[in-house]
């Protein structure tokens, strides 16, 4: 995997830390010209500063956590541990720059990160525990529902996901309307370009693959009754790292001169212990998601492993299909121009979880003519249906829609597909998964009772007894327990037979 130069840089210094066996505050003291065994109470006020933020400093250069650091913040380490001049050319002759690491990278006036850059986490401590605690309480009080699983927490209206499901079954259109561009940055603004350059860097660290996209922000609530315009936005994949990824976490730079918090990811998205409603939501991008459950004609549940380079659910069990809606999706043939604009939400999701579903299962390329091949609007006309809608509490309320679909290959057909070259980095394979198999040619009750009992293998409360014989629950992505959660309520709820008859015509339709 490329790396910039102060990921090589960090290898490179904590290698000269176990090889000198000097500890941190050594190096540090050491290079401000201090004795290193002196103690704390020796020292003045203003050494004990230095020697505070050149831990620190040392810490992050360690780490990798600067991508391009300027040599005045490493030199001085670099001296006392040995790293000569020559070995630190080789190691820029090695690195890439950090605006390769983005696909897209948007031209900002900096991508330093700042030495002074402190990221406080809350997500697994009391202070992010004590935030769901008021989320379950407030929510207890409304007719929206909080669903807390391992990986994640969805919020969402029942009535809302019995409206869409009702919608997409009678081919009722939600109209939208395109409103102006929303981006989270100023790419003239320091304190952005250096947020922006820290995320992509830590998202990078991890080896995550990433690609700046043109991206749907949903900018208003979903109505439950018809009559609603539902508002979409252009954005972009950077506007989702800057904000509704740092959720739960706050970034401020500690400058004694200029102290400032470039993110606050606890009160950008939630007042009084509920989300913000998208209307208002204007802190966050809410760029649009859709993720669908998928069966094989034959009635296997198909799921797909993630690799470590996947920015989300990284090496986890994923949907079928999921991943956020692009700006192309809102136009027919995916080529922008105002004729060819689609204007029903619902058939916008459907194109975005189609296309993300065939890519992910490898059936949108054909390498000889054995090989299962579909098309998106096929999938999207004939074989899915939106059937829920949730806002992920734990991504800042990015809104994600989800759906369910009957491909019309066997579990066989779409475990040998090839995936195309640009999934290859994110997803590993398409498996059927150890769940029961789905009989769609009995009858209708006996359909519905087999992918109800589908479901709730995979639904909390789980035993000791449970994770021993299917190892799949240990890995399940949020967006996937939590779909099979929404899909149980879909299929009891009044619609619920005519989905069950629709994916029953599905199983049996030739494509094509």
């Amino acid at each position: 995997m490329p790396q910039t130069f102060g990921m090589l840089l960090g290898k490179e210094i904590e290698k000269q830390l176990q090889s000198t066996g000097k500890k941190q505050i050594e190096v540090v003291k050491i290079s401000l010209g201090i004795n290193p065994e002196s103690s704390e109470s020796s020292l003045t006020d203003s050494q004990s500063q230095k020697v505070r933020n050149g831990t620190r400093r040392l810490s992050e250069l360690k780490r990798g956590g600067i991508p391009n650091p300027t040599p005045s913040n490493y030199l001085p380490y670099c001296e006392v541990l040995g790293i000569s001049s020559e070995r630190l050319n080789k190691l820029r002759q090695q690195a890439v720059s950090p605006e390769e690491k983005l696909i897209g990278w948007p031209e900002l006036k900096t991508t330093e990160v700042p030495i002074d850059l402190v990221v406080r986490d809350f997500r697994y401590t009391i202070k992010g525990f004590t935030a769901l605690s008021e989320a379950e309480r407030a929510y207890s009080r409304t007719s929206e529902r909080i669903r807390i699983h391992p990986h994640g927490v969805g919020v969402y209206d029942p009535s809302v996901n019995a409206f869409l499901l009702r919608s997409g079954l009678s081919g009722c259109a939600l109209p939208v309307k395109i409103d102006e561009k929303y981006l989270a940055y100023n790419v003239n603004n320091i304190d952005d370009c250096q947020l922006l350059s820290y995320v992509v860097s830590e998202k990078a660290n991890k080896g995550a693959k990433l690609f700046n996209s043109r991206k749907i922000r949903l900018s208003s609530d979903i109505p439950s009754k018809g009559g609603g315009v539902v508002h979409l936005r252009e954005t972009d994949y950077c506007s989702s790292l800057m904000t509704d990824q740092l959720a739960f976490q706050q970034i401020y730079i500690d400058d004694p001169k200029s102290p400032r918090i470039l993110r606050d990811g606890l009160t950008e998205f939630m007042r009084d212990g509920r989300l913000i409603a998208l209307d208002d939501a204007d802190g966050m991008s809410n760029q649009l998601g859709a993720s669908t459950i998928a069966f094989s004609r034959d009635g296997k549940l198909l799921h797909v492993e993630q690799t470590r380079q996947n920015a989300q659910s990284m090496g986890l069990l994923a949907p079928s299909g999921s991943g956020s809606l692009d700006w192309e999706d809102i136009f027919e043939g995916r080529v922008e121009c105002a004729s060819g604009r689609r204007e029903d939400l619902l058939s916008i999701v459907s194109i975005g979880a189609a296309r993300e579903l065939v890519e992910e299962c490898g059936l949108h390329v054909q390498h000889n003519k054995e090989d299962p091949y579909i098309g998106i609007d096929e999938v999207a006309k004939n074989y899915l249906k939106v059937f829920g809608f949730s806002r992920m509490l734990h991504r800042g309320g990015k809104p994600e829609f989800y759906c369910v679909s009957v491909l019309p290959f066997d579990q066989f057909d779409v475990e040998r597909a090839i995936l195309a070259k640009e999934e290859e980095p994110y997803t590993r394979r398409t498996r059927r998964s150890q769940a029961m198999r789905v009989d769609f040619a009995g009858s209708l009750n006996e359909v519905r009772h087999a992918i109800l009992r589908v479901c709730e293998e995979f639904m909390g409360p789980f035993s000791v007894d449970m994770l021993r014989k299917n190892r799949e629950l240990d890995f399940l992505s949020f967006p996937l327990s939590h779909a099979f959660e929404l899909l149980v309520e879909a299929i009891n709820g009044p619609c619920g037979n005519e989905l069950v008859e629709f994916l029953k015509s599905a199983s049996v339709r030739q494509p094509g």
